[in-house]
């Protein structure tokens, strides 16, 4: 059980991360379509909170991997959210 919400709180954290990034991109390209930088001031205030949902990201994964007996389909998942959080520590960084 403590796998299925472990599992179902990923996928919300994925979630909302991917929301938090297409609004701020979003933000700045309006911003740079307007020419007004008052836009990019969002994407700044956005990153703690993604930063935030690649923490909990993280542990949530290491967490499934630590249970382990996890089904194929939700072995894929959490290696495909592995995969997000790497492409967002690359991109970061």
């Amino acid at each position: 059980m403590e796998m299925e919400r472990h599992i179902r709180v990923l996928r919300i954290q994925l979630l909302c991360m991917a929301r938090l990034s297409q609004s701020a991109l979003d933000d700045s390209i309006k911003g740079y379509v307007v020419g007004n930088t008052d836009f990019c001031l969002h994407v700044r205030g956005v990153e703690h909170k993604i930063c935030e949902h690649h923490r909990q990201i993280k542990h949530l994964c290491r967490q499934l991997t630590i249970i382990g007996a996890v089904p194929l389909s939700d072995s894929r998942f959490i290696l495909a959210a592995l995969r997000v959080d790497k492409l967002y520590t690359e991109s970061t960084t």
